[in-house]
């Protein structure tokens, strides 16, 4: 073999072991799947979170030289050093709650155990993160005090009221009564010898159906005398039928006033205070008012007017004669009394002419009814004008008697 054989051979040789190589491997590859990958563990550490305390609520209240406190606190330590800052202090509904805890608010309330003391009454409370102060005191120099104190605490939000006492006003030693009557009851205001007194009138309208509150009313056991006593016991069942009014008395005089719906109640109070003693002068001043109708009064006293007096009109027009004119004041008088009715104009003829005809002309006749009311005051919106033509007729169109009562305007309430 020559050179350039053997070299063809060879390379013929490596082709074909480089081939039987692949096909020796071919399956191994295809399924030789990747090795998965192993995330390592992470061991996380878990820092125990710190205790969270719910806020304590505490409550000190003072009435002359004593205290008592309520609330919640955290433990039997805090409750002896609040104690200790607070000399005749007395505990009610105070618990104990080892999640509840606010040092700094405690810390705060004992600082302020001097001015505390210097109410008169009041009380100092830790409520929803807030802290109220709210007091009595008797000078205007205590009142600054506390101002600026309570001005100088930080990091609490602070409510204050702190009130200077006034002196009491001198109170003569004079009878005096007001009762004030609305459609809510009496208001008694006045001067009383006891409280026993003042209950006994409140008691005296209660058993009558009437509410009876507290106005502004003193007790002074020096009176000696109370004259009112007699005029108010004369009266007080006609009193309590006044739709507003008022009882005054005052030393020696005694008046009363009001408005009435019943005439018969202005002559039994004046026959009533017509019994009483020279002694104390009387005056009474009650107005008698008229009571306001109900729609079926308004409807009945129309009725009323129209059986009576009639609406005419000119023959086979719409136009008012003059002697309609004075019976609809009337009504418009009647409707005055209750304004926001709904009323509905009827109008009618009788069977004489063509129905269209007569139809028309009934509403042309409404329409006109309705036209005068309004302009006498009526509101146009409460209203409604409607022809019935020769519908409706009250009696036979046999006679020129009944056609023309047939022949006729109503009224008719159809609503508030």
């Amino acid at each position: 073999m020559t050179r350039k054989q053997w070299l063809l051979f060879w390379l013929f040789a490596l082709v074909l072991l480089f081939i039987v190589c692949i096909f020796s491997h071919k399956d191994q590859m295809i399924t030789k799947q990747p090795k998965p990958t192993v995330k390592p563990v992470v061991i996380k550490t878990v820092k125990p979170k710190p205790k969270e305390f719910k806020d304590i609520t505490l409550k000190i209240t003072k009435d002359d030289n004593s205290y008592l406190m309520s609330g919640v606190l955290n433990n039997k330590n805090e409750l002896a050093n609040l104690k200790q800052s607070f000399k005749n202090i007395t505990t009610s509904n105070l618990k104990f709650d080892l999640d509840s805890k606010n040092t700094k608010v405690l810390s705060t309330i004992i600082s302020l155990k001097d001015i505390i003391s210097k109410f008169k009454k009041g009380y100092i409370e830790y409520l929803n993160k807030e802290l109220t102060i709210d007091g009595l005191v008797g000078s205007d120099e205590d009142k600054n005090l506390i101002d600026s104190t309570i001005a100088s605490i930080k990091d609490i939000k602070v409510n204050s009221n702190i009130v200077v006492e006034k002196p009491k006003p001198k109170v003569e030693h004079i009878s005096k009564l007001s009762i004030v009557k609305d459609e809510g009851g009496v208001t008694i205001s006045g001067t009383f010898s006891s409280e026993e007194e003042l209950n006994n009138l409140i008691k005296s309208f209660q058993d009558r159906g009437i509410k009876a509150n507290k106005g502004l009313c003193i007790i002074d056991s020096d009176l000696k005398a109370d004259g009112w006593k007699t005029p108010v016991s004369h009266i007080i069942d006609d009193f309590v039928k006044f739709d507003v009014g008022a009882i005054q008395f005052d030393k020696n005089s005694f008046s009363v006033e009001g408005k009435i719906t019943d005439k018969s109640i202005k002559d039994s109070v004046h026959n009533s205070l017509s019994d009483i003693t020279d002694s104390i002068k009387i005056s009474e001043n009650i107005e008698y008012i008229e009571p306001t109708p109900t729609k079926e009064q308004i409807q009945e006293k129309i009725n009323s007017i129209l059986k009576l007096k009639h609406v005419r009109f000119i023959t086979n027009t719409a136009t008012l004669i003059n002697e309609s004119k004075p019976v609809l004041d009337e009504v418009v008088e009647v409707i005055s009394a209750m304004p926001e009715l709904k009323i509905e104009i009827d109008g009618y003829t009788d069977s004489d002419g063509k129905d269209s005809d007569n139809l028309i002309l009934s509403q042309k006749r409404a329409d006109s009814v309705k036209s005068y009311l309004v302009k006498h005051g009526i509101k146009s919106e409460n209203l409604k004008a409607k022809g019935f033509g020769e519908a409706n007729p009250i009696v036979e169109n046999n006679s020129p008697e009944n056609k023309q009562i047939n022949r006729r305007v109503e009224f008719k309430i159809i609503g508030e």
